[in-house]
């Protein structure tokens, strides 16, 4: 039985020198990183960050509340204490708090509102607790410096190792940034936190210090109810009333206030650490909190949770954060024109080469 094949095409030797050459410089460029057309703008998100944590720890050490350095090892004054305290509202993760501690997260925040269409005048809303004080602080930084108008309700209570120094919680840090004219956001509305967020986990004396704190701070909104679903109710048309006629951009949670992530199935299950454009088909949310009723409203939702694996996916415990200022869009467009230009020159070059040995063997 006669064996039939195809053979296949050649290519002449000068011919592939050449494409070797041309695939080492197509190598090149697509190594070559695009940097960001707003690197500029993140670094000094990162320096304003690094301005407010040092205001920040001065008056801790003016109120001689600094925490011990097991705790707090860079002496930050961005972790608090162990202790529970009235105004504690959880046992938290002191390797959770201390990864927060990294003014980088200043600048990847920036780069996730541009990613998510966020642009100065914006309107952006943001629901943040005590428990990640620093990263309340890259957050406020990333508005401030990309300037756009921050939507604020905050929830008084931190949990442990978080703001939860009585004297000193995150609202009156922010009114000691405004004060020393770095940052100037100021909550819409504040509620007490804690379980169900109402408070239903902390003692009188721990309200106590709450209503003070609120009185010291300029009497922002308490919202109250008494129902977890109607603090959430309230919280959302405050977002949606202050926003007026300019609509809402993006979403950002700080933590894991419940009023915010709904249940903790909701948190694992629906939303991933950083930023998140959609759900997974067919979700449904066990508690429709504020994160669930901003991404179904078709908004981008940046949940700052799971701190260590934010930090580690993004390499920003590392010394040198040049990856957070490259354009990845830029080399994937560069590697698909690269081999498509391979694979021209390839197919080009064996065309050639055999359309000539057939002219030849005539």
């Amino acid at each position: 039985m006669k064996t039939i094949y195809r053979r296949p095409y050649k290519i002449d030797k000068l011919a592939l020198q050449l494409i070797t050459v041309l695939a080492m410089i197509i190598l090149y460029i697509v190594q070559w990183q695009q940097p960001l057309n707003y690197q500029s703008e993140m670094k000094q998100s990162i320096s304003l960050t690094q301005q407010g944590m040092a205001v920040i720890k001065k008056q801790k050490q003016t109120l001689a509340i600094m925490t011990q350095e097991f705790g707090d090892p860079t002496q930050s004054g961005m972790i608090g204490t162990w202790q529970t305290t009235p105004v504690t509202s959880v046992m938290g993760h002191l390797d959770s708090k201390q990864a927060s501690v990294n003014a980088n997260f200043s600048a990847l925040i920036y780069r996730w509102l541009i990613e998510s269409g966020v642009r100065p005048g914006d309107h952006v809303a943001i629901s943040a607790s005590g428990s990640f004080p620093a990263l309340n602080l890259a957050t406020y930084s990333a508005l401030h410096t990309l300037g756009a108008k921050p939507l604020v309700i905050l929830s008084l209570t931190a949990s442990q190792w978080g703001a939860n120094q009585p004297e000193f919680l995150w609202i009156d840090m922010a009114t000691l940034l405004k004060n020393h004219g770095l940052i100037n956001i100021e909550p819409l509305a504040v509620s007490y936190g804690a379980a169900e967020d109402n408070a239903h986990n902390i003692s009188s004396e721990g309200i106590s210090l709450l209503n003070k704190a609120i009185t010291r701070n300029g009497n922002p909104d308490l919202i109250y109810t008494g129902s977890l679903m109607a603090n959430i109710d309230q919280k959302w048309q405050i977002y949606q009333r202050n926003a007026g006629n300019s609509p809402i951009k993006a979403f950002i949670n700080i933590g894991g206030a419940k009023s915010s992530v709904g249940s903790n199935q909701d948190k694992k299950q629906l939303f991933q650490p950083g930023l998140n454009n959609s759900l997974p088909a067919g979700s449904e949310a066990e508690i429709p909190g504020l994160m669930w009723r901003f991404i179904d409203s078709g908004l981008p939702v940046i949940h700052l949770s799971n701190i260590k694996k934010i930090v580690a996916d993004h390499q920003l415990d590392k010394p040198d954060i040049q990856h957070l200022y490259q354009d990845p869009q830029a080399q994937r467009v560069a590697a698909i024109i690269g081999l498509l230009i391979l694979f021209l020159a390839l197919f080009g070059a064996a065309f050639w080469y055999n359309k000539r040995q057939q002219e030849l063997n005539i």
